[in-house]
């Protein structure tokens, strides 16, 4: 599947190359830096905007991210376009932020959900409303069944060829969303392989110490010789993981990577993040499942149900729809349907959470009491300072 054109005339244009500024949310530090700037929710990179204590405008501060003056190839050639992401755990409003800088910069949104790419399931996972969707192309996002497996793998090769097809128009890349897994994918790089099992391991140690390590290496020999080659006989973490891959998954470790996606290559892209005290977010986690309840959650988990009576692992895995399929042979009330949705909700959050700090590059901007526009705003002066060479 390709990604939809704009209706717009593409634009030559690149993003900063730039270092990435380390650190821990600033939701967590008490001297976060707060925004003194806005920008007309719409206004383009053509148009001006009144900002406070010195800064650059929005205006100012686009068109340097748009030129780009960092890591260049040749002498006197463009800077090549940054890939810009938006991330933050569930509710944190990092899809409003994405398509208030999407506004500034003319920019194309790549979506970053394991959710929203399942036709039909629109209110629980949070869509951008059809209107929106006219006015700023999106991709990503209602393209599979909820009775389609959609996975890791397939996402990254969908995300690149995205990211591929807006360069080539000559726009920039905003891609947006929260899912660890996606993130994890597209930044480093993917391979099927599957995940360690402590079962496994434990009888091969017990092999190990009952006939040596040599007996699992030609056993390696026999199942994956392509890896033997590569893997020092006396190299028993390697040893063992090519054992076990081969074991779970029937499948030589060295053709799994053969059937690896590279990620976006470093560099090539700035990483950042919507940041949350902990209270804060689980106020408007519990606010909004309100508001989609509301909205007709309810009623659109039981269509779904109707029209697809057997969903695939990931959809059925879905909050806000799983525990209205889960009470549908019950008795239990909606009302007590919805607090397992927001306990819910907010378990997953804290684990994104967890899962963030292995991102030790993604760039925090704090939210609390801040507008969409005005954290759009810190983004995009952060990224148009740093390529304007300013501290």
């Amino acid at each position: 599947m390709s990604c939809a054109g704009c209706a717009r005339a593409a634009r030559t244009s690149s993003c900063p190359a730039t270092a990435t500024r380390r650190g821990g949310p600033p939701a967590m530090r008490a001297d976060a830096r707060a925004c003194t700037t806005s920008f007309r929710p719409g206004a383009t990179s053509g148009r001006s905007c009144a900002s406070a204590g010195g800064r650059p405008s929005s205006s100012a501060s686009s068109r340097e991210v748009r030129r780009g003056s960092g890591r260049r190839g040749k002498p006197g050639g463009r800077a090549p376009m940054l890939t810009i992401i938006i991330t933050g755990p569930t509710c944190s409003g990092k899809g409003r932020a994405a398509v208030e800088l999407a506004r500034a910069l003319d920019a194309e949104i790549v979506s970053l959900d394991s959710m929203k790419v399942y036709r039909h399931m629109d209110i629980g996972t949070a869509k951008p409303p059809a209107a929106l969707r006219v006015e700023r192309p999106f991709h990503l996002i209602d393209i599979v069944d909820p009775c389609e497996e959609y996975s890791t793998g397939r996402y990254v090769r969908d995300a690149l060829r995205c990211l591929a097809e807006i360069r080539a128009r000559g726009r920039p890349a905003i891609v947006a969303g929260g899912t660890p897994l996606y993130l994890r994918a597209l930044v480093r790089g993917f391979c099927p392989a599957p995940r360690g099992d402590a079962e496994e391991r434990a009888r091969m140690e017990a092999r190990i110490a009952a006939e040596g390590l040599e007996a699992l290496y030609e056993e390696l020999r026999r199942v994956d010789p392509a890896a033997a080659r590569k893997i020092h006989p006396n190299d028993k973490r390697r040893i063992t993981r090519a054992l076990e891959v081969h074991r779970a998954s029937g499948v030589p470790f060295t053709e799994l990577w053969k059937r690896s996606v590279p990620g976006l290559a470093p560099g090539s892209f700035r990483l950042l993040g919507i940041a949350w005290p902990r209270e804060a977010l689980c106020r408007r986690i519990e606010e909004r499942a309100d508001r989609m309840a509301a909205a007709g959650l309810f009623e659109e988990a039981r269509a779904v149900a109707a029209m697809f009576p057997a969903r695939s692992r990931t959809a059925a895995q879905c909050i806000g729809y799983r525990e209205i399929w889960d009470a549908m042979e019950g008795m239990d009330s909606e009302a007590a349907v919805l607090e397992r949705i927001k306990t819910n909700t907010r378990r997953f959050a804290r684990k994104q959470l967890t899962w963030f700090r292995g991102f030790p590059e993604i760039e925090w901007l704090a939210a609390e009491g801040r507008s969409a526009s005005a954290v759009a705003m810190d983004a995009l002066d952060r990224l148009g300072a740093r390529s304007g060479g300013a501290p």
